[in-house]
């Protein structure tokens, strides 16, 4: 599904769509996210998609959704609006930051990451 759309877009209050995220990049779909979550570690902002800025910062007790204090990241809708007519506009330039995106996502396959763990691992037990 991720490769037969111009973008994906998680426009979430919290962290709740990073595989997504992810999984998007896999198949070249550049993606427009916050820049709330951990994915700006992942979505180079103009490169490999857009990070959407919070409007602001809310929490549980202020949104009554319970009694805990969560911080909730509310996307900003001017500038997800922005960028989308932006990837309309331009579709060439979309598809190269699909293209981007699917190159920078695949130094995170399980093979490289089996292997940073293991030496992790090796390093802190000497």
């Amino acid at each position: 599904i991720y490769n037969r759309v111009d973008a994906y877009i998680c426009s979430a209050k919290a962290g709740a769509c990073e595989m997504g995220n992810l999984e998007s990049m896999a198949c070249g779909t550049p993606v427009l996210t916050t820049n709330w979550t951990f994915m700006n570690e992942h979505v180079v902002d103009g490169f490999s998609g857009f990070l959407i800025p919070v409007s602001r910062i809310t929490t549980d007790k202020e949104n009554g959704a319970s009694p805990f204090d969560r911080l909730w990241g509310e996307i900003s809708i001017q500038e997800l609006a922005l960028k989308m007519s932006w990837m309309v506009q331009h579709p060439d330039e979309t598809k190269l930051m699909g293209n981007a995106g699917a190159d920078l996502i695949r130094k995170y396959d399980w093979k490289t990451i089996s292997e940073v763990l293991s030496k992790n691992i090796q390093e802190s037990v000497k």
